[in-house]
């Protein structure tokens, strides 16, 4: 006998299919886009929000004051974010860092 419960879960059910289908359809319109799953699998960290926005300024060339003023932290802070996106980036500079986040459309 079907009753609110199990509509209730069946509905969950369909939910979570359809997330699953949508996660599949996204890393596969990545793939097809970046052209290999090799270069997707590559970036494997996700960037923070704040990892983003700093990623932003320093592909629009900003120093680490600049971007210190626009976001109202301190300096150090956005160096230990910077730290953190070249990790996550697998780069060791800015401009290395705003060329890979082109090449991801990550900006």
């Amino acid at each position: 006998e079907r009753g609110p419960d199990t509509d209730y879960l069946n509905t969950l059910i369909d939910v979570a299919n359809g997330l699953q289908t949508g996660l599949n359809d996204s890393k596969q319109r990545a793939l097809e886009h970046r052209g290999s799953e090799s270069q997707f699998d590559e970036f494997v960290s996700p960037l923070t929000p704040r990892e983003s926005e700093i990623l932003a300024h320093i592909s629009d060339g900003l120093s680490n004051r600049s971007i210190s003023e626009e976001l109202m932290i301190g300096e150090g802070t956005v160096k230990w974010h910077i730290k953190n996106v070249y990790s996550k980036l697998g780069v060791s500079s800015r401009i290395q860092a705003a060329v890979k986040a082109h090449s991801l459309r990550l900006v």
